[in-house]
């Protein structure tokens, strides 16, 4: 596993992966949560379609972001704790 996590190609793979899950998230939330608000809560939402999809564009890259640095951070705690000493 220590290997695997020190490999460049494994850490594109996730990235890849990654931005696949951003769009993932934002094409629905754009496409379908957006309008719906703006047509029921605003009008003039014509004008604000673009901005708003823009801005769900990057909250869903910032939740990705923030997926992968947590996961950075708990696999290293996980895989590269000090070992203690062997049980006797």
């Amino acid at each position: 596993m220590k290997d695997m996590l020190t490999n460049p190609r494994f850490w594109a793979y996730g990235l890849i992966v990654d931005a696949l899950l951003v769009v993932e998230i934002a094409v629905p939330v754009s496409f379908i949560k957006v309008p719906w608000l703006a047509l029921n809560f605003a009008l003039g939402w014509v004008d604000a379609w673009i901005p708003a999809l823009g801005k769900t564009y990057v909250l869903a890259f910032v939740i990705a972001l923030i997926g992968i640095i947590l996961t950075i951070k708990l696999l290293k705690v996980w895989m590269w704790r000090p070992q203690g000493p062997p049980p006797s």
